[in-house]
C-alpha cells in the first residue's frame, strides 16, 4: 500500500482547484493573484516556458497545510509504532492520568495551605511586595 504522504501530480489536482497562470502574471497583476488565493484558499501554480515553475498559495492557507502535515506525520510515526507493537495508553487511562494529577496537585495545595499558612502567607507577601505573581 502508497503511503499517504506521497501524493502524484493528477492526486494534487484532483484534491484543490488548480489555475495555472504564465509567470509573467505575477508582475501584471500580482493583487489579483493575491486576492485569488484568498477567496478560493487554493494555490495557484504559475509556468515559466509551459513548465510548472512556482506556487502561490496565501499565509493562512500555508499555515493550515504545515499544520495538517504535521500531524499527518504524528499519525504516521504513530501507527508504526502501533505495528511495531509499542505499547501506548488509551485516550481513557490518558484522562485518567491526568485527572489523577489534577487531584494530586489540588491535595498538595491544600495540605500546604493547611500545614504551613503562616509560611505560605508570608511567601505570598514577599511575592505582592516584589511584584512576582
Amino acid at each position: 500500500m502508497a503511503c499517504p504522504l506521497f501524493v502524484s501530480a493528477d492526486e494534487r489536482k484532483d484534491r484543490v482547484q488548480i489555475q495555472i497562470q504564465p509567470s509573467a502574471m505575477i508582475r501584471r497583476k500580482y493583487n489579483e493573484i493575491v486576492r485569488t488565493c484568498r477567496e478560493t484558499e487554493s494555490p495557484i501554480f504559475l509556468t515559466k516556458n509551459g513548465e510548472e515553475d512556482l506556487v502561490v498559495l496565501a499565509v493562512e492557507q500555508f499555515f493550515r497545510e504545515e499544520d495538517r502535515l504535521l500531524l499527518r506525520e504524528k499519525l504516521v510515526d504513530i501507527e508504526k509504532r502501533r505495528r511495531t507493537g509499542v505499547k501506548d495508553l488509551s485516550a481513557r487511562a490518558v484522562c485518567a492520568r491526568l485527572r489523577e494529577m489534577i487531584e494530586r496537585y489540588k491535595w498538595l495545595e491544600l495540605t500546604q495551605e493547611s500545614e504551613y499558612p503562616e509560611r505560605r502567607k508570608a511567601t505570598l507577601e514577599e511575592r505582592s511586595e516584589t511584584g512576582e505573581k
